[in-house]
């Protein structure tokens, strides 16, 4: 996730902290405003919430995570393509 900045940069990102209080869509725009009230428009809109992963507690759980157990399906679906799985939550 490190380097996930510098290479976005090379596609024309332009990276700012800010609070955000308002986010409007019209069209297939969104109008964001931020603290200050200055307004940013874009295309799409990341939300990183900060969520911390909840492990469930069964048996087994910390001995299989990473090797069939987790907590993203979205970054780790792939390696399960094809294959039968359980989604908890």
């Amino acid at each position: 996730m490190q380097s996930w900045p510098e290479q976005a940069m090379k596609f024309g990102l332009k990276h700012e902290m800010k609070k955000i209080t308002s986010v409007v869509k019209n069209d297939d725009i969104f109008t964001l405003t931020s603290e200050d009230g200055n307004t940013f428009e874009s295309k799409a809109v990341l939300l990183a919430t900060g969520s911390v992963p909840r492990r469930a507690g069964f048996k087994g759980e910390d001995e299989f995570f990473g090797r069939g157990i987790s907590t993203c399906a979205t970054c780790d679906g792939f390696f399960y393509k094809g294959k039968e799985v359980a989604v908890i939550g």
